[in-house]
């Protein structure tokens, strides 16, 4: 290279005597600036082209395979996984009927031991009842009799007095 660039410049020089100096610079920037072995014709170019575009076939092929199979496991993971969700679910529920029924057993044997309670509830307050009934009986009964001796000794201190008059 550093060689080109070397005829390169001794041509400029020779250019700018023979022809002047606009000549030459107007001359030198119509030549390519590498030796016309390097330069890409329009064959070179369109081979590229068509390799470019075989290799961008070859891996867009690559690519559509790949997603082929990823699309294929994707669908395989989710039909496993909704398999998964469908038995975690049916799961669920029997385990959920399952306390639901123990819960039944649970509120029922509640229900009896609450029925049970008061029923021996029942029978405390009808025994009380009974109990407080009588004693109002007695103490009324009391009453009364106090309350008729007390007359009674009204009356015959009443009658002792009218007959000691």
């Amino acid at each position: 290279m550093e060689d080109y660039e070397s005829r390169r410049h001794e041509l400029y020089s020779d250019l700018e005597r023979a022809i002047g100096e606009r000549s030459a610079v107007t001359l030198m920037t119509s030549l390519p600036p590498v030796e016309w072995g390097d330069l890409a014709t329009k064959a070179d170019l369109d081979a590229g082209l068509v390799s470019v575009r075989k290799d961008m076939a070859a891996e867009f092929k690559l690519v559509r395979l790949e997603m082929a199979q990823l699309g294929t496991e994707l669908r395989a993971e989710m039909a496993k996984l909704g398999t998964e969700l469908r038995a975690d679910i049916g799961q669920l529920g029997a385990d959920s009927r399952a306390d639901v029924s123990g819960l039944r057993g649970e509120v029922n044997a509640l229900r009896s031991d609450m029925n049970a309670g008061f029923t021996l509830m029942q029978k405390d307050f009808s025994a009380l009842s009974t109990q407080v009934a009588a004693e109002v009986r007695k103490e009324v009964l009391e009453f009364v009799v106090k309350t008729y001796l007390g007359l009674a000794g009204l009356l015959l201190s009443v009658v002792a007095l009218v007959l000691l008059r």
